[in-house]
């Protein structure tokens, strides 16, 4: 074996090392919150985390239509957080589009008089 392809097995073997690492922990992550979960969502603090996780997906997908699967027994809690996650959503766009708006270098001024930004067929209407 050349020593070219002596040393491109050696790190291809270091690599696959730190992979087997890198899944190791996550597994080990992964057990020890799933030991944690139902503790968890028997707690006092589960509506709010709830609530905060669904909001966090909103932000990151993006996306007009969201559908939250929730845990059989447990859709009054799920709904709840739903609807406080969506208000919160909108209030994050809401602040976000209107930061966009005065921030943008082509307006000069904050524009005068009535205007409405819509944001998934909610309407805000600002004077």
């Amino acid at each position: 074996m050349s020593p070219r392809s002596a040393q491109s097995n050696e790190v291809r073997l270091g690599r696959l090392k730190s992979l087997k690492a890198r899944d190791d922990a996550m597994q080990a992550v992964l057990a020890e919150t799933a030991a944690k979960l139902p503790s968890l969502a028997q707690g006092s603090g589960y509506t709010s985390l709830l609530e905060g996780l669904i909001l966090e997906g909103l932000i990151a997908i993006d996306e007009p239509k969201v559908s939250v699967k929730g845990v059989a027994g447990q859709g009054s809690v799920a709904q709840k957080a739903c609807n406080a996650a969506a208000i919160k959503y909108l209030r994050y766009l809401y602040l976000y589009i209107y930061i966009y708006i005065y921030i943008d270098p082509l307006i000069h001024s904050p524009p005068r008089g009535l205007y409405t930004i819509f944001i998934h067929s909610e309407a805000f209407v600002h004077e």
